[in-house]
């Protein structure tokens, strides 16, 4: 499953797209997404900083 994310943060239009879409779902799931992206910006902040803003705002 982390693959998946790393590659919707190198994708502009999924970026957009799952963004949009992780608003719609419930709270659980929300924040499980959500920690996993953090996880990802924290191991390498300066390549995926600004795409996980992006989708987590």
């Amino acid at each position: 499953m982390e693959i998946l994310h790393y590659r919707i943060l190198n994708d502009q239009q999924a970026r957009s797209s799952y963004g949009k879409l992780i608003n719609k779902i419930d709270t659980q799931t929300k924040a499980v997404i959500s920690d996993l992206f953090i996880d990802i910006k924290r191991e390498n902040l300066e390549r995926f900083g600004q795409s996980v803003n992006e989708i987590l705002e």
